[in-house]
């Protein structure tokens, strides 16, 4: 049974970690931010409920993504190597930031 568990979590971790090192990961996450500040740029204070919808959808969204490509940068370098890298600690701190922004977006958008 632990032998089991220990394979299963072994084997995980390595998915995670050739995930990190993907091309393609990077890509998806610089087209994340890209939209991420289009999705800034295009804010305005008068919108329709549909821009709402949108707006907020998108914040989620993008938030999330962020907050995995985190956890999965975490889980490939570990927590001690990764707080050691600057871009990695203003990455964690923009996620905090906007993971704490989502309650605040969450009731003005149901406003």
């Amino acid at each position: 049974c632990m032998l089991t568990y220990i394979d299963t979590h072994m084997h995980t971790h390595m998915h995670v970690c050739m995930l990190a090192r993907s091309r393609c990961f990077d890509r998806f996450i610089v087209a994340c931010i890209l939209l991420n500040c289009v999705a800034l740029a295009i804010e305005r204070p008068e919108r329709s409920a549909l821009e709402e919808t949108v707006t907020y959808t998108t914040h989620v969204v993008l938030t999330l993504i962020f907050w995995a490509e985190m956890l999965v940068k975490c889980v490939w370098y570990g927590p001690t190597m990764y707080a050691r890298n600057a871009f990695n600690k203003v990455d964690t701190a923009v996620n905090l930031v906007s993971g704490a922004d989502l309650p605040v977006y969450g009731h003005m958008y149901s406003m």
